[in-house]
């Protein structure tokens, strides 16, 4: 989860809603009772808590399936790599302006907090989602064929890379700097939602790999745009394959490894 979420911060005259946790409760991945589903599917939430909801909806008489939105300091709310719950309808309150909306009211209709029209972070990408990258490039002084017959040298670097081409490994760092910032900034520009420093870093590692025209054509970044951070993680678990569609080993640690990072679990599991 982020930091403690609070009530999205917008003009009095837009219309923002939160969800008041009004009885300690679980939020859930389904409409199961919450004590009978494993931990990865239910988040423990406490009575008096606020969050941000950027959409709902009522789902049945005892239910509501709510996408939590932006905190005060613009960062996405998410509970264990989703941001998107069922919740028991009784013991929470939809707050809209700060006003409870009445219960026999809400309908299945889903009403949307206005966002910024691109949220994704801006900036580097963080000391694990480097460790990551290098651990699964490697280092390489001499330009090489790589698993799909690109000419590569230093950390991955294809850019400009002609047989016998031989460099430092302070050329290589630079060539690295470089090539993240392309990355970072084709990151910044395709995703439209907020990212946490995790998500944005796994995200720039594996466009570093595949390339951003692969990244902006990708089922995944569509998936992401929707806030489908789950269904987007799991995507990069289907980036595995070279050449002739042969899956490759390397390929799966490391698309299993930028998973992990994603949801911010561990990921030198796969290194």
């Amino acid at each position: 989860m982020t930091s403690s979420p609070k009530p999205i911060s917008q003009a009095a005259s837009t219309p923002v809603y939160t969800l008041n946790i009004v009885t300690d409760t679980w939020l859930k991945l389904s409409t199961v009772q919450g004590s009978v589903l494993p931990d990865d599917q239910r988040q423990f939430v406490s009575s008096g808590t606020l969050l941000p909801i950027a959409s709902y909806a009522r789902v049945d008489n005892d239910h509501i399936k709510v996408t939590f939105g932006l905190d005060s300091q613009g960062k996405q709310v998410f509970f264990k790599g989703r941001n998107t719950w069922y919740v028991y309808r009784p013991v929470v309150q939809i707050l809209k302006n700060g006003q409870a909306i009445d219960p026999s009211a809400l309908s299945n209709s889903a009403p949307i907090n206005p966002t910024p029209a691109n949220l994704a972070r801006r900036g580097k990408i963080s000391a694990k989602g480097l460790r990551l990258l290098k651990s699964f490039e490697g280092l390489e002084l001499e330009a090489y064929i790589d698993a799909v017959g690109v000419w590569t040298i230093g950390y991955g670097t294809t850019t400009g890379v002609t047989p016998g081409m031989r460099i430092t490994e302070a050329q290589a760092e630079e060539f690295l700097k470089r090539d993240l910032m392309k990355f970072e900034n084709a990151v910044s520009k395709l995703v439209k939602v907020s990212l946490n420093d995790d998500q944005f870093s796994a995200l720039v590692t594996f466009v570093y790999n595949v390339g951003d025209g692969a990244f902006a054509d990708s089922t995944l970044l569509r998936l992401l745009n929707r806030r489908d951070y789950q269904g987007a993680a799991d995507q990069l678990l289907r980036w595995n394959k070279g050449n002739g569609g042969v899956e490759l080993a390397g390929l799966t640690r490391r698309r299993k490894a930028e998973r992990a990072l994603f949801l911010s679990q561990d990921f030198t599991l796969f290194l």
